[in-house]
């Protein structure tokens, strides 16, 4: 037992109350830095909105959005760490200011296989979105090259950098 004074009166309290606190306290702020630090957290309402948009456009066109977000605000020295991101000045990555998502897509046409249809049909989805929302146009861009390892070919990138911009890493 540990005696300690609260507002001056003496408390007795169990080192396993306060080590079961501290933990789940001490995990959740290290999960959050850890999420943030590695991208995970910290895109803008806008973009986040365009992506939730996507899905409702493909969920009622019948398909399934299969995918997960890898990637959103990243950090200057994370982004110079990916070998894909972009690093010039005068052009640096939208993930920096928060306007991009990446995202890993199983599949979406239900074929349980993900390949160029797939890509064309999520890149149909986000057309009509910039369309219908003006406000949300951006890049869109995939990794579909034979270059590519079989985990990046599955990434998606999407922003709201206000102009469209359409590519193949």
């Amino acid at each position: 037992k540990l005696t300690i004074y609260l507002y001056g009166k003496k408390s007795k309290l169990r080192w396993s109350k306060i080590g079961i606190v501290a933990f789940f306290i001490s995990f959740f702020f290290l999960g959050y830095f850890l999420m943030y630090l590695g991208g995970l957290i910290g895109a803008d309402k806008e973009i986040k909105r365009k992506l939730d948009l996507i899905k409702i456009e493909l969920n009622s066109k019948g398909y399934q959005t299969s995918w997960i977000i890898i990637s959103q605000k990243r950090l200057s020295f994370f982004n110079d760490l990916l070998p894909k991101s972009a690093k010039k000045k005068n052009s640096p990555s939208w993930h920096l200011k928060g306007k991009a998502i990446d995202v890993y897509v199983f599949d979406i046409n239900g074929d349980n296989l993900f390949n160029k249809e797939d890509i064309s049909i999520i890149e149909q989805a986000n057309k009509v979105v910039e369309k219908e929302h003006p406000e949300l146009i951006g890049g869109f861009g995939d990794y579909f090259l034979e270059i590519n390892g079989y985990f990046t070919k599955h990434m998606i990138h999407f922003d709201t950098r206000g102009y469209k911009h359409r590519y193949t890493l």
